[in-house]
């Protein structure tokens, strides 16, 4: 790769929006190489629809302002490794900054707040190198907002050759048409702290973060929003965990699950998205995936908070949902979810699979073929429970209700049947004899 040269951009009518950076006060200069301001109404055409991130008009920011200018390393892809420090100041690459040796390195700016890269009409940092860690820290990273495919941090390995050790944290990303960090063929990398924005009301603007063909991947307190695309994006990965995302108005699924395993969402915060905040499966399944506390709050266009469309055993455990259209869970015809409280009543489970829902007050199954551990079914804290029906009988411990099939009593010969211990109340069906038996505490007898 060439060397990387940084355009020089000057500072009139430039203003940081409050809402977009911790503070807005003076960047502190540092080696700086030029005090002259240059115009920068090409930047600002540039960049002006990615809103509240970068302003023109009234307000300024300092008399005077200065930027600091630097190149940041010559051919950053034959380095040798270490860390690569990244000034206070705005600065636009000619190309984005891709790593192809295979050796670590580490990015670090000043902070989210004074190290920016403005990167149009590519991505930003790419790593296409495998076997080694690359770890960013303290960028904040722009795109045009048009065009179409790149992603603001773009870190690909290869099948059996997988990329290892990443890390990425406290990162702003903003204005990629393809997404704000994609994953492929990744394993063991840490997401923490990235603030990921796509552009209000804009279209095409890609996912949050999109993840595949990765294992070992953890996200921890990320917000994400504003995007036409998923907040997170799943699919064909394994032992995939995200803390505390908070993710709002996706034009598309807060979080999209497909053909992945061991998916653990831990106290998830989830406002509006379309059709769904979580799904489970889509074209392939989702299997032992995992919603463990959190907050679902649907708007308008959700129909479902949780949707599991092809979901084998997974678990919703104490999630509030709320503001959803049509129902709170949908769950489809070969799926199987267990939902243990959190607010979710059997009225509230669009159902056509396998549910199991175990409540305070009741224990509540749906769908054909479903087994019941009996130790759950015995424990008085239960108490009733309905098979087939939301609730059962008030004069019932046990209700089953079906118009297509029947109570399958235990079957066993006499010889098996006379090595039970008598229990009064016992019923079996003799398969010697071909009749029903039941004790009476002191022996058996047909019935």
């Amino acid at each position: 790769m060439g060397t990387i040269t940084i355009e020089k951009l000057g500072s009139e009518d430039l203003n940081l929006g409050r809402s977009a950076f911790t503070r807005t006060s003076r960047l502190n200069p540092i080696n700086t190489v030029s005090r002259t301001k240059i115009g920068i109404h090409t930047f600002l055409s540039a960049v002006r629809s990615l809103g509240d991130y970068i302003t023109s008009g009234a307000g300024t920011l300092g008399d005077p302002y200065i930027f600091t200018w630097a190149t940041v390393v010559s051919d950053l892809g034959a380095t040798t490794g270490g860390t690569v420090e990244i000034p206070a100041g705005y600065f636009k690459p000619s190309t984005g900054i891709t790593f192809t040796a295979e050796t670590p390195i580490k990015i670090r700016g000043m902070s989210r707040d004074q190290s920016i890269l403005y990167t149009p009409a590519s991505h930003g940092i790419v790593k296409s190198s495998v076997n080694v860690g690359i770890s960013l820290e303290n960028l904040t990273l722009l795109g045009d907002s048009v065009t179409a495919g790149n992603n603001g941090i773009r870190i690909v390995g290869v099948v059996g050759t997988q990329s290892y050790v990443d890390n990425i944290k406290d990162v702003t990303i903003r204005g990629f048409q393809g997404g704000n960090i994609k994953l492929v063929y990744t394993n063991a990398a840490i997401i923490d702290g990235a603030y990921l924005l796509g552009i209000p009301g804009g279209a095409g603007i890609g996912r949050g973060i999109d993840i595949s063909y990765c294992k070992g991947i953890s996200i921890k307190s990320c917000i994400m929003g504003a995007m036409a695309g998923q907040g997170i994006h799943i699919d064909n990965s394994q032992g995939i965990s995200m803390a505390s995302p908070w993710i709002f108005d996706t034009e598309a699924e807060g979080i999209y699950v497909d053909g992945s395993q061991g998916i653990t969402i831990a106290s998830p915060y989830i406002q509006g998205g379309v059709t769904t905040q979580i799904l489970l499966g889509d074209a392939n399944t989702a299997d032992g995936c995992q919603i463990e506390g959190g907050y679902l709050n649907g708007n308008s266009s959700s129909n479902y908070n949780v949707y599991a469309k092809k979901s084998g055993n997974s678990v919703i455990s104490g999630c509030y949902m709320t503001g959803a259209v049509t129902k709170k869970v949908r769950v489809d015809a070969g799926s199987w979810l267990s939902i243990i409280e959190g607010g979710v009543a059997e009225t509230d489970i669009e159902t056509g699979g396998n549910v199991f829902l175990a409540k305070t007050t009741n224990l509540y199954t749906a769908g054909a073929d479903l087994g019941l551990n009996p130790a759950l079914v015995g424990t008085d804290s239960l108490r009733d429970v309905a098979i087939g029906a939301t609730a059962a009988d008030a004069a019932a411990k046990l209700e089953i209700v079906s118009t297509t099939k029947g109570l399958l009593f235990p079957r066993m010969t006499t010889a098996q049947r006379d090595a039970i211990a008598n229990v009064a109340g016992l019923v079996i069906f003799n398969t010697t004899t071909g009749v029903l038996n039941f004790n009476n505490g002191a022996g058996w007898a047909a019935v």
